[in-house]
């Protein structure tokens, strides 16, 4: 369940985005957005950083999508693409933790 929910990660951000038009620049570009929105908003206990971290990835992944094409639509649907994969993702993942702990506590008390 944890390599599944790990794939979906891989799968549904990263090839989405990339079938939608982004370049791997652009996935560069929401990486390194990523870290640096995540260090900035890292004074706000637990959920700056996580706030941070999506808010840098997204504006990341447009700025570097926009340069490469000069229009903003089409940076605006590769970033639309890539918020939809990763809504799916988390999804995904939180049926696989929970299911997860269901198991845990099957085997355990049952």
């Amino acid at each position: 369940l944890a390599l599944a929910a790990w794939g979906s990660d891989l799968f549904l951000t990263t090839i989405l985005s990339h079938r939608a038009g982004a370049s791997w620049r652009a996935i560069v570009g929401e990486i390194v957005g990523g870290f640096v929105g995540g260090a900035l908003l890292s004074g706000i206990p637990i959920l700056g950083t996580l706030a941070g971290a999506l808010i840098g990835a997204v504006i990341g992944m447009w700025i570097v999508e926009y340069f490469i094409k000069r229009d903003g639509r089409a940076a605006t649907a590769v970033v639309y693409a890539y918020m939809t994969g990763s809504l799916l993702n988390m999804a995904i993942e939180v049926v696989a933790s929970l299911a997860i702990v269901g198991i845990f506590v099957w085997q355990a008390f049952f």
